[in-house]
């Protein structure tokens, strides 16, 4: 996969585990220019709560129906919300404020 790019410099710094890492509520920072990057937060919230659904509602229908079925849509289900979350779009973050 090519490069992110960072949304302060400009330049393709970021890995695709880096991008990963910000789908799950890390702030990534730029090797190059220092500046902070998250995903954005509306999304991921959505994003967590069908994360939340998904374990709550197929591990329960697992435990009371059918094991490996709905063991299967839950790691399926998984799996795609992580593809989702990858696109999920980068937001940029203030500096932290130096201390004197």
């Amino acid at each position: 996969m090519e490069p992110i790019t960072c949304l302060h410099c400009e330049q393709p710094t970021f890995t695709c585990i880096d991008k990963l890492k910000a789908t799950h509520w890390a702030t990534i920072v730029c090797p190059q220019c220092g500046g902070r990057n998250a995903a954005q937060p509306w999304l991921m919230l959505a994003l967590w709560f069908l994360h939340v659904w998904n374990v709550f509602f197929f591990g329960f229908m697992a435990s009371h129906d059918d094991p490996v079925f709905y063991g299967a849509a839950l790691v399926i289900g998984w799996l795609l919300l992580e593809f989702f979350g990858y696109y999920t779009p980068l937001v940029r973050l203030r500096r932290k404020p130096s201390n004197p």
